[in-house]
């Protein structure tokens, strides 16, 4: 069993690593960032990026590192430099590729933008100040009497960027390889840091953020969890022993029922009905919604969790409700269908009793499927949770990553994600784990 956990925790590295690729790139796809939003300011007014503006884009891109490479290596046309430092404007940056990809040489693009600085600065009249605002785009031509203060190289510098013409050998791929000195390696590297990545919104470290709302989510969910198996466990006996009887039928039109409903609605529903005593005195059962007692630092773990119990009471009920009819009838149809095994049959001919028979062999059988189906509802959990969180105002990792993504805190919305694959993973282990406890005759092998 221990060589087993081994090989499987082993087995997650590497599914691990893929995993955070894919949600890097999914960050890296997302237009916009920390750095770009410095200028929207000047963008929005019409007129050149002031140069303060631009000192604190600079400084921001620079502790972004926009100016690396987005992973280990890179595949690109051949004509492209890998080398671009201090480049950070993404227009300026495929303005320098552009001039690249037609076989200009970087310091000949880097004179050339000085002098159209220079001169540009000088000018005066609207034909200038548009090129001045879509210089790196293309859209507008430089002015005549600027061009001619242009000097010769710099001037076939501007007249390589007009042209339009590929060689062959400029679009076949090239891969290069950057090793460690890449965005990706330094975001892995600062996973592991406690106050490196940060919220954009608050400045405070997503340790902290992550710690403090994943306290309420395992509080929220775990409960919901452990009290839904436990009662799918006994529905689920209750309906196999008595099927056939009208209190049974009821009770699973009930579950049909609430399986067709959605949990936002139930949850807006249970709002409206049950935390208020608007509508009948009697029904004001639970605290209101987003109501939270204050937590002293003083106070105890249990004092924490019989002070915040009451607001936690009816999210824990709802996920438990609607988290009971999916279980209950894949446990119930697992149940049928072990009763009607050859062993099950072999314990009647002997003699035992169908109440034996369920609770000696045909329940641990059906439990390992229903183990299955329980570890994957972790991940449901956590998305269910979302809602309930959101509803209820319950600041925990759900409500943590829409507030994320609503202010477009990225970085937070990235180490939530691969938070959520890990705890999955590790829901699938603690699954394979709890077979042996269910059929102490199952032996994993390494």
């Amino acid at each position: 069993m221990r060589g087993y956990v081994i090989q499987r925790i082993l087995a997650f590295v590497p599914t691990l690593l893929l995993i955070s690729v894919l949600i890097f790139f999914l960050r890296e796809s997302v237009p916009g960032n920390r750095a770009s939003d410095l200028l929207v300011a000047e963008q929005d007014r019409n007129i050149d990026n002031s140069q303060s503006t631009l000192d604190d884009y600079r400084q921001e891109a620079a502790r972004l590192h926009l100016d690396l490479p987005s992973f280990y290596f890179s595949v690109h046309p051949r004509g492209h430099s890998t080398t671009l430092p201090g480049i950070y404007l993404p227009e300026r940056r495929e303005w320098y590729k552009k001039a690249l990809m037609q076989r200009a040489a970087l310091e000949n693009i880097a004179q050339l933008e000085t002098e159209l600085t220079q001169i540009l600065a000088a000018c005066e009249s609207e034909q200038c100040l548009q090129y001045r605002l879509h210089r790196y785009d293309g859209s507008t031509p430089l002015p005549r009497s600027a061009k001619i203060q242009l000097s010769e190289s710099a001037s076939l510098t501007l007249d390589r960027l007009d042209t339009h013409t590929l060689s062959v050998s400029d679009i076949i791929p090239r891969v290069t390889w950057h090793g460690t000195d890449s965005r990706y390696h330094l975001w892995i590297s600062s996973l592991l840091s406690d106050d490196t990545i940060r919220s954009r919104r608050d400045g405070r470290p997503a340790r902290l953020l992550i710690a403090a709302a994943a306290r309420w989510t395992l509080a929220v969910a775990l409960s919901s969890l452990l009290c839904g198996a436990v009662l799918a466990i006994l529905l689920a006996i209750y309906l196999h022993r008595y099927e056939s009887r009208w209190h049974a039928r009821i009770l699973q039109q009930v579950l049909r029922a609430i399986y067709a409903t959605p949990l936002f609605w139930g949850a807006t529903l249970s709002i409206i009905f049950l935390t208020t005593s608007y509508y009948s005195e009697w029904l004001d059962w639970f605290p209101a919604a987003g109501i939270f007692p204050l937590l002293s630092p003083e106070m105890s773990w249990w004092q924490r969790l019989s002070s915040t119990a009451p607001s936690r009471a009816l999210p824990i009920l709802l996920l438990t409700i609607y988290s009971l009819p999916y279980l209950v009838d894949q446990l119930r149809q697992s149940l049928h269908l072990q009763s009607s095994m050859a062993y099950a049959m072999t314990a009647r001919a002997k003699g035992l009793t169908e109440k034996r028979i369920l609770w000696r062999h045909t329940l641990p059988n059906s439990l390992l499927s229903f183990l299955t189906i329980l570890g994957g509802r972790v991940a449901g959990l956590l998305s269910g949770s979302l809602i309930v969180e959101i509803l209820f105002g319950i600041p925990g990792m759900g409500k943590l990553l829409y507030d994320s993504i609503l202010g477009r805190d990225w970085d937070i919305v990235m180490v939530v994600a691969l938070l959520s694959a890990i705890i999955t993973m590790l829901a699938y282990l603690l699954t394979d784990i709890a077979y042996t406890l269910a059929h102490p005759q199952i032996v994993w092998k390494s």
